[in-house]
């Protein structure tokens, strides 16, 4: 009698088995990864707006924003066409400088302004806001969260940062 060759259904199944054990303890453990790694990049666009918005203060001298104000993916359109030479530097119009100046590159931004699900803010100089992540204290310059982290693998252990007028960064996480 002649032996075939090939695989038995036993042998088949139990590598089956095998391969959805590994990717069902793989899988949880790779989207926690990407969770962190996009907040990272976060936290370095985070780190140049906080940079530039420091020299743009320094160099400018006054208060800057007057409220919390969302970072736009339009701004550094608007810089190039913007002539600040006509018109008057203020609080209301001074991000624009932050692109025209080149204190900050150009952002990443998608349309709707997160950039790797994050959304960035300029918090009020001197003026504590708890309007979005600048969370009520006075010395925030910049800031960055995650408006669906409730919906992340890891659940708001990467809501966001903070960056403070004296150029540290402080992570934030928000428990659900």
């Amino acid at each position: 009698m002649k032996r075939q060759k090939g695989f038995t259904l036993l042998e088949i199944l139990i590598v089956v088995v095998i391969a959805v054990s590994v990717a069902a303890f793989a899988l949880p453990a790779y989207k926690k990864m990407q969770d962190r790694t996009n907040f990272m990049a976060a936290q370095g666009l985070l780190v140049e707006i906080g940079n530039g918005l420091k020299m743009l203060q320094e160099e400018l001298s006054f208060n800057y924003p007057s409220g919390a104000t969302v970072v736009n993916y339009s701004w550094q359109n608007s810089a190039e066409s913007w002539n600040e030479d006509k018109n008057t530097v203020s609080s209301h119009n001074a991000h624009l400088l932050l692109f025209k100046r080149r204190y900050v590159g150009a952002l990443p931004l998608t349309t709707s302004n997160y950039y790797k699900n994050y959304m960035f803010v300029l918090c009020p100089e001197n003026k504590p806001s708890s309007t979005y992540c600048c969370q009520g204290k006075s010395n925030v310059a910049a800031c960055m969260y995650d408006p669906y982290y409730s919906s992340r693998p890891t659940r708001g252990e990467y809501y966001g940062a903070v960056y403070y007028q004296d150029g540290s960064v402080e992570r934030v996480a928000k428990r659900s």
